[in-house]
């Protein structure tokens, strides 16, 4: 089918604003303060707690915070995000028509590929419905003799 004339890259998504999630399992012995501790800049309100029955080795609470990524963290995100677009943005503007030329191979491969399956596809059926007109051809000379 021949050699790719140029590794394609994947354009960057743009990011979006993420639920982050902490989690912290409570044992026996653990107190409160290390549980403020833990959740320390979450909003205590947003904290969900959970009882895991131990059965019979005593039970455990989960606690588990969910709130929206800070923009300091989206910011970051977005950084990279503009640095990887500028990267992509180079690149494609320097390969263009051998990119282009690259995905017209692709889509002719994919064709090629699938009109052999369609074909291989075709004789199969026209085999099976030769396999049955015998069978019914078989079946009728039985009847009439």
């Amino acid at each position: 089918m021949g050699k790719s004339l140029i590794k394609l890259i994947k354009k960057p998504k743009k990011p979006v604003r993420k639920v982050v999630a902490k989690r912290l399992e409570v044992h026996t012995g653990v107190t409160l303060a290390e549980v403020v501790e833990y959740f320390e800049g979450c909003d205590f309100s947003q904290v969900e707690a959970t009882l895991v029955y131990g059965y019979g080795e005593g039970d455990d609470i989960d606690f588990t915070c969910c709130h929206p990524q800070t923009d300091e963290e989206l910011e970051t995100d977005m950084g990279i995000f503009r640095i990887a677009k500028e990267r992509y943005d180079t690149w494609y503007a320097a390969n263009s028509e051998l990119i282009d030329r690259e995905v017209q191979r692709r889509k002719d491969v994919a064709k090629v590929r699938k009109d052999k399956y369609n074909l291989a596809e075709k004789i199969r059926l026209q085999n099976r419905i030769l396999k049955l007109n015998k069978r019914l051809r078989d079946a009728e000379k039985g009847r009439h003799s």
